[in-house]
């Protein structure tokens, strides 16, 4: 007769299945890290070249988005014509240059890609060619903007309202104000706010500083962080940096041209 055990199936012998253990109530899911965003903005070695010479060269900056960048740089660097590079109003004539997933090509304003960057970026003062003018109330600034940016044909793109915009850049002046009566600090934080109430995924402001104290240049730089944090790339320029803490520097490469200058300013 056999024995006992030997009449057992090979199922009973068979060992049972591991089963994971389950995560115990109420401890928290591990942690999953989310995908690093893409940049806004890419420029590598961008340059501007003209039969009198460089207007500015050496280029090189990444922007992700909720960023604020200052450059930083003397008269004569060519940060007004970069400021318009950046946004596909400017051309530049070497390096690469993507904005907004468009990569914008050299030496023309008028490429497909550029046109798509300017309908989605917005410039708050490059002066003379961008600035408020000085006889106009505040009111009439701000509807000669939206004209300009015709707002009111691209209704699918969230802007800002004027009172939006003025809240979030602190500034508290009337409608009825001219802009020529204004403090030089709120007529920069009024280019600010105007150039807000249209398309921004991308602002650049020129002279940030020009004609501020420390202290009124640290106000603006501020307020362009806060704008920053709404999730736009901010780039300004200015002489100086503004002590920011949120905003990240970029000196400006100086090129031979300027050295040239500098020297020549320096043997008078």
């Amino acid at each position: 007769m056999p024995d006992a055990d030997d009449t057992r199936t090979d199922e009973q012998h068979a060992p049972e299945p591991e089963v994971a253990d389950e995560p115990e109530a109420g401890l928290p899911e591990p942690d999953v890290e989310a995908p690093e965003p893409a940049p806004v903005l890419e420029a590598h070695a961008l340059g501007l070249h003209l039969r009198t010479g460089w207007v500015f060269r050496h280029v090189t900056v990444t922007a992700y988005p909720a960023e604020a960048i200052e450059i930083v740089g003397s008269g004569g660097t060519g940060r007004s014509m970069l400021l318009l590079a950046l946004v596909g109003r400017a051309r530049h004539t070497v390096g690469e240059l993507a904005v907004l997933g468009h990569p914008v090509p050299t030496g023309r304003t008028g490429s497909r890609a550029a046109r798509a960057v300017r309908r989605r970026t917005a410039v708050a003062q490059v002066g003379p060619p961008i600035e408020l003018e000085g006889q106009q109330r505040v009111r009439e600034a701000n509807a000669e903007r939206r004209r300009w940016d015709h707002v009111h044909r691209r209704e699918e793109v969230r802007t800002l309202t004027y009172d939006e915009a003025a809240d979030l850049v602190g500034l508290t002046v009337g409608p009825d104000e001219r802009i020529e009566e204004l403090a030089t600090v709120d007529r920069t934080l009024l280019a600010v706010a105007l150039a807000l109430t249209a398309p921004h995924e991308v602002l650049v402001v020129d002279d940030v500083d020009l004609g501020l104290s420390q202290d009124e240049h640290r106000r603006v730089a501020d307020a362009l962080t806060e704008v920053a944090a709404t999730g736009v790339v901010v780039v300004s320029a200015a002489s100086r940096p503004s002590g920011a803490e949120r905003a990240r520097v970029l000196e400006m490469p100086i090129h031979e041209a300027v050295h040239a200058a500098a020297e020549a300013r320096e043997a008078r």
